[in-house]
Parts: C-alpha cells; structure tokens; sequence
C-alpha cells in the first residue's frame, strides 16, 4: 500500500487526512488534469473503491473533483507502469 500512495503523492502532492485499518483518505493538493484518468488510475489498484462505493469510475472522478479528495481501501493491487 505505501509504494502505491508514494506513486500518487509524488504525482498529486497527498496529504492523509484520515485513516483506519482498511482505508486512507487524502486531500489532492495537486489536481489532475484529468480526473476521470485518475479515477481509473484508483479504480486499477483499488477496485473496492468503485465496487464497493460509488458504482462507476465516472462517479469516482466527480467526486474526488468535488471533494478534492481521494479514499484508498486496503487490498489495493500493485501498479503497473
């Protein structure tokens, strides 16, 4: 989990607001240009996000855009790049 938030922060410049045994949540400081990338981005290393929440990637991204914020659930898959 940490090499994935260490990917994000250095893209999005994260501050962790909250967390718990099963979820961290961040503000973005650094916005993505585009956020319906980023929701994908979430969605590829933490399905639950989306399985287990919002229903869509789209919802995801309006969200975090709004609330420029984004949540990571523990389970999270490794990043490919």
């Amino acid at each position: 989990m940490i090499s994935i938030i260490k990917v994000f922060d250095k893209k999005y410049n994260l501050e962790l607001i909250g967390a718990s045994d099963d979820w961290c949540e961040f503000i973005i400081h650094n916005e993505p240009e585009n956020w319906t990338k980023f929701a994908r981005e979430v969605y590829k290393v933490c399905p639950d996000v989306v399985t287990q929440g919002t229903d869509t990637v789209q919802a995801l991204a309006d969200i975090m855009k709004k609330n420029k914020t984004a949540i990571l659930l523990v389970g999270l898959k490794p990043i490919e790049y």
